[in-house]
């Protein structure tokens, strides 16, 4: 008897380590409330400022960036990676270029706008991936100085009917769409929309016809490929961003500058996200990231932070410890997760 109360005290000994040991390794693995800490590494730097960073759908890997002079200093031109930004080409050198879009047709075509320091912008074209560009000035009837291509649209399934987008520099002010279904033989001004000019535009990826857009403080959407447009909703503030949620039609999000909003009504309404970004931040750009929202704030000290929000808990949290000064850009490219500093006369680009 004594003997099997010595092994029974022997084996309750050792479990009761065992459950100690796997307590105390537990305990060095973050928790949800502290940041993960995520490898990221330079893979760009240049002596201008980066003004577009897009990937060419047809050609997996394939990146092109844009730049614009900073004060006096680099020509900003087009550079491609065709290895998820791991090494890059200078592609053209000659002039800066802003609002970079790639249209996936037969040939398929780069559309800008170039000049040199937003100064005598003029929308161009490429057909050859940007090795050579063609002013399209002329053939856009009552194209106003200073009028820009900030997005341009294809059609869901006719590629050789282009929508450009445009917007008023230096003001910003205004934005109207261009259309043409014969692949830019002939363009048409499609809508005039003179409330705002465009801060974001965005197409459902469920349903192709139906783009949003925000324009200073105001969220609009059409439901016709941009054949016509409704003001929706007004958030009295400079809206940046906004983005569809790829698995649900109607969830919008969008944000303006001080919260993050969503909209489970196609943008007829809007709320507030969840909880969790700390107080007195601005919302920068975010973007989607496995089935998450990955946000920048700027926080009092004008540190970027990167921030997540998780759907299932409803609550924003911390995603990188790792800060930043100067965040202009953030894009999500295949599985990699690119971020653009803008800062003092040079640019840095940051990949996860």
């Amino acid at each position: 008897m004594e003997s099997l109360r010595m092994k029974r005290g022997v084996l309750l000994t050792l479990l009761t380590m065992t459950l100690l040991l796997y307590s105390c390794d537990n305990s060095t693995e973050p928790t949800k409330d502290e940041p993960i800490v995520h490898e990221w590494e330079t893979v760009l730097t240049a002596d201008f400022w980066c003004s577009g960073l897009i990937e060419v759908p047809s050609s997996p890997g394939t990146l092109l960036l844009t730049g614009t002079q900073v004060n006096e200093v680099g020509i900003g031109g087009l550079h491609r990676s065709t290895d998820w930004g791991t090494t890059w080409t200078e592609v053209y050198d000659s002039v800066d270029f802003i609002y970079p879009s790639y249209i996936d047709c037969d040939p398929p075509r780069v559309y800008a706008t170039a000049g040199i320091k937003y100064y005598s912008m003029n929308p161009v074209q490429s057909f050859d991936g940007g090795l050579t560009w063609s002013s399209i000035t002329d053939t856009l009837p009552d194209l106003y100085p200073y009028e820009s291509i900030y997005s341009v649209f294809s059609h869901p399934t006719d590629p050789l009917e282009i929508m450009l987008f445009s917007s008023f520099l230096p003001s910003m002010f205004g934005g109207r769409v261009w259309r043409t279904v014969n692949g830019g033989q002939e363009w048409s001004l499609d809508s005039t929309y003179y409330i705002a000019s465009f801060n974001w535009i965005y197409r459902n990826p469920l349903q192709p016809g139906h783009i949003a857009a925000t324009a200073s403080g105001y969220f609009i959407l059409s439901r016709d490929n941009g054949l016509t447009w409704n003001q929706l909703y007004s958030f009295g503030a400079k809206l940046g961003s906004v983005h569809f949620m790829d698995d649900q039609s109607e969830w919008i999000f969008t944000n303006n500058r001080v919260s993050m909003n969503e909209s489970l009504d196609g943008g007829v309404t809007f709320t507030p996200t969840g909880e969790g970004l700390p107080e007195g931040v601005e919302i920068n750009e975010f973007e989607t990231y496995k089935d998450n929202l990955l946000a920048f704030v700027q926080l009092e000290t004008a540190e970027d932070v990167l921030y997540e929000f998780d759907f299932e808990t409803r609550l924003w949290s911390q995603w990188a410890d790792t800060s930043w000064m100067g965040v202009s850009h953030l894009r999500v490219l295949g599985e990699y997760v690119f971020v653009v500093v803008n800062y003092g006369e040079f640019f840095t680009l940051d990949r996860y």
